[in-house]
């Protein structure tokens, strides 16, 4: 709303470049000089219900800013307006991750399908394997006859990716960033089984004659038909499934649950296992919906995720561990919209650098 709100105050044509420069570069100067201003305010935090009312005032306060500024300021050249308000980490930003992935073939073959590669990729015994759209794989069972030793496949998202496949029996699933999901091409038997690392979200076919099963390295999740997130990285200290519909049975070497719509399963290293009523749902599934939202979330949790998205290292200068945040921002942003975001709170400083060509790329975190 800010950022439509600023951009509509930017349609007058009264704009002598040579007298006050770049008008968008100018734009972005103060826009990011206003960012700090906030922050030197140590706006701390802002009920979700008076979000609107924040916003609509802070954007009327930079439209008048901006306004007054230039009709002090008419003279001055944009060298001087570039010195009074420097941009922060701009040459540094590190643009988000996007629809990108590698799909390992029965055979072993990698299909890297970050390019734009539409239509059908190719056969796997029986089935069909085709991209739809930028980020969108399709499994079709064409000849069930060639299916009765089905061969696997396994996606693979890479740090800065996310993808979707259709499995062959309808199951949607959505990949996160560093992730793998190893399916058949073809599902026979008596059971639906996939093997996930990672995060991923599953809307899963209905077939009570065959249910449905995921794998982790903690545990394995079975249903018959029904949506849920997994989170199951191996650098985090638990594993989450979180149940948004229908039901679900999960166990682990020593404990067994089931849960309902609106409950969360927690696992620990050591197999403990806890669940949890009445969670936020749309924060376990922001990730798929293209936000980032924290609820009194630990920064080295934020920074992991953040690491994972943007494909960076996180570089820790000072000891900030049992800091909280809250907030919500999208996923698409640069990394400095968001640590800007998290540095209004006044609780932190960060600076970015990217070395070899932008092929080293890490974020410093500091008091």
């Amino acid at each position: 709303m800010l950022e439509d709100f600023y951009n509509s105050c930017q349609q007058s044509n009264e704009w002598d470049e040579k007298v006050l420069g770049n008008r968008d570069e100018i734009g972005k100067l103060l826009l990011d000089k206003f960012h700090h201003s906030i922050a030197e305010e140590k706006t701390v935090a802002v009920k979700r219900t008076g979000i609107k009312e924040v916003l609509v005032a802070a954007s009327v306060l930079l439209c008048i800013s901006v306004a007054v500024y230039f009709a002090v300021h008419k003279n001055k050249t944009s060298r001087q307006l570039i010195a009074r308000f420097p941009p922060n980490e701009i040459l540094n930003d590190i643009g988000p991750g996007g629809n990108k992935a590698i799909l390992v073939l029965a055979n072993g073959e990698k299909i890297s399908l970050k390019d734009e590669i539409q239509g059908k990729l190719g056969n796997q015994g029986g089935t069909s394997v085709s991209r739809l759209g930028k980020g969108t794989l399709v499994y079709d069972v064409s000849n069930k006859e060639d299916n009765l030793n089905p061969t696997y496949n396994r996606l693979i998202t890479p740090r800065g990716g996310q993808f979707q496949v259709n499995l062959p029996d309808g199951t949607k699933v959505w990949l996160n960033a560093e992730s793998s999901l190893r399916y058949p091409t073809s599902f026979t038997g008596e059971e639906r089984i996939v093997d996930l690392d990672g995060e991923a979200y599953f809307e899963v076919a209905k077939n009570k004659k065959m249910p449905f099963s995921v794998k982790t390295k903690q545990a394995t999740v079975r249903v018959l038909g029904t949506h849920f997130n997994i989170m199951a990285y191996a650098n985090e200290e638990i594993s989450l499934v979180s149940l948004l519909e229908g039901a679900v049975g999960i166990q682990t070497q020593t404990s067994k649950a089931t849960l309902v719509p609106g409950q969360q399963a927690r696992i620990l290293p050591s197999d403990r296992m806890a669940v949890i009523n009445a969670i936020d749902i749309e924060q376990v599934v922001a990730w798929k919906n293209g936000y980032f939202m924290f609820a009194n979330e630990s920064l080295e949790s934020i920074m992991r995720k953040m690491s994972r998205w943007y494909d960076v290292e996180i570089e820790f200068k000072d000891n900030l561990k049992g800091k909280k945040f809250w907030g919500t921002i999208s996923r698409f942003k640069n990394i400095s919209e968001v640590l800007k975001t998290l540095e209004m709170t006044g609780d932190l400083h960060y600076k970015v650098e990217t070395l070899n060509n932008g092929k080293e790329r890490r974020v410093i975190i500091m008091k």
